[in-house]
């Protein structure tokens, strides 16, 4: 038999890091990730962990971009300039974590009394989701990620009428204070004497 040579390609790992929502902290599977210089570019997708990494980016400056494209409407895009590669001759790879801002609302349901007080365990959820968040005994909520545009959204709690309402003009990545005002029940009401 003839003598086999094998070729040894070691390969380095650059750049690495997970994708993140800024808020939770929680992976993100999918993010795309690009990585570019004037004479360099490569893009790569972050794993079902939020990690993602990139092998033999050559020494320069770069710039990278993050978005979630199956989630485009849930999450603003990212952006780091000035990255340079090598940092030096004993560091040959960067972490660089990346946290995309989720769509969200937040807010504060309170009742409509003449001394407004929180409404603990008031339930608040987008429109045609069986889940959602349940208020703090501060009555704050948040509700994320959501889908950027007029979300409509739903929101229960004991001894008050239930209310449908909609959110207008939200943006991709923005956090909107949302406060809402809930009215005690006409049954709830007469028991407490129209207080």
């Amino acid at each position: 038999m003839g003598t086999e040579n094998w070729m040894v390609i070691n390969r380095k790992v650059s750049i690495a890091g997970r994708v993140l929502d800024s808020i939770s902290k929680n992976p993100l599977q999918g993010g795309l990730i690009t990585i570019e210089s004037r004479s360099f570019k490569n893009i790569t997708v972050s794993g079902g962990d939020g990690a993602y990494y990139f092998l033999d980016v050559p020494k320069g400056n770069y710039k990278m971009t993050a978005r979630t494209p199956s989630h485009q409407l849930m999450y603003g895009t990212w952006e780091k300039n000035d990255i340079d590669l090598p940092i030096s001759d004993q560091i040959q790879r960067i972490n660089v974590n990346i946290e995309l801002a989720p769509t969200c609302l937040k807010g504060t349901v309170r009742n409509d009394q003449k001394e407004p007080a929180p409404v603990d365990n008031a339930m608040v959820r987008l429109w045609g989701n069986s889940e959602g968040v349940v208020c703090d005994r501060n009555g704050n909520y948040l509700l994320e990620p959501i889908m950027s545009g007029n979300p409509m959204i739903e929101v229960f709690a004991k001894g008050y009428e239930s209310q449908r309402l909609t959110v207008s003009g939200v943006e991709t990545g923005e956090t909107r204070q949302f406060d809402i005002v809930l009215l005690k029940t006409k049954k709830q009401n007469l028991m407490q004497g129209d207080k």
